[in-house]
């Protein structure tokens, strides 16, 4: 435990040193690869619904679902793959705002061309 919170403490003057561009940088790499995880279960989970789907039967055997279905206390096997249906695209739509908003915050920027005469000035994005 010790050596978890001496490395968060590295961690943080590290994050401390960064310039700003550097920690909007930081932060997309953060954002990415939570959006990508989430990406990846709403995926996986698609398979396990189209199985209960295809055979209801799944849900009394001994396995992850089953367990899930029994948890729940839900008595309708057809409830359950409606909360289930839901819950997956739940995920799914959390997953494709956080890759919005990833693609926003990377789109923001600035650009400056100058020439003998003239200093041209391009800004995009929220400032």
């Amino acid at each position: 435990m010790l050596v978890f919170k001496t490395t968060l403490k590295e961690i943080a003057e590290l994050y401390s040193l960064l310039s700003n561009y550097q920690k909007t940088i930081y932060f997309l790499q953060v954002l990415m690869i939570f959006s990508e995880f989430l990406e990846l279960i709403g995926i996986a989970s698609i398979a396990p619904f189209i199985g209960i789907i295809s055979d209801k039967e799944v849900l009394y055997g001994e396995n992850i679902l089953a367990e899930l279905y029994r948890f729940t206390e839900i008595i309708e096997v057809n409830d359950f793959i409606i909360y289930m249906g839901m819950c997956i695209m739940v995920l799914l739509t959390i997953g494709v705002l956080v890759s919005s908003s990833r693609g926003l915050g990377a789109t923001t920027g600035k650009i400056q061309i100058i020439n003998d005469e003239k200093s041209i000035n391009f800004q995009w994005g929220p400032k």
